[in-house]
């Protein structure tokens, strides 16, 4: 049971990356050093907030991805307490370009003191045109076939 609410909760960060990445294919294509990052906050009291992504993306957008970590409330906190720094390792070795930050925060609310993770994570194109090769289709094949000069 443990281990797949792990693999569903870095299948739903792995997906909520790619869908915020699906908004921004050109700037990914054009611009060097571009950046996508979402930022959530999972609460020791089986909550979740701080649901922001940057850029900004379509409203209907950000509520279904906020939507799609709701079956996280109860065991984010616990999940990321007892394997944040796995799940990390994990993304930044899976998603090329992926940065990761995962920190143990404790604030003073409403309620009183508020324990919390809060999870930066992000992908970054910095990628070299070898790299780009190295990890696609494209890297089967020759370098004498053609050319578009």
């Amino acid at each position: 049971m443990i281990a797949t609410e792990i693999d569903s909760f870095t299948s739903t960060l792995s997906n909520t990356l790619l869908t915020i990445s699906s908004q921004f294919k050109k700037e990914f294509f054009f611009k060097r050093q571009f950046q996508i990052r979402f930022e959530i906050s999972f609460h020791n009291n089986e909550r979740i907030s701080d649901f922001n992504i940057n850029p900004s993306v379509n409203s209907t957008i950000k509520t279904q991805l906020q939507k799609s970590f709701d079956c996280f409330a109860p065991l984010g906190y616990a999940i990321l307490d007892r394997f944040g720094e796995e799940i990390g390792r994990y993304m930044t070795t899976t998603v090329q370009g992926c940065t990761w930050e995962c920190n143990k925060v404790e604030e003073f609310g409403w309620g009183g003191l508020q324990q919390m993770y809060k999870v930066k994570i992000g992908v970054e194109n910095s990628f070299e045109h070898e790299d780009v090769l190295n990890n696609c289709c494209l890297n089967s094949t020759s370098d004498s076939i053609g050319s578009c000069d």
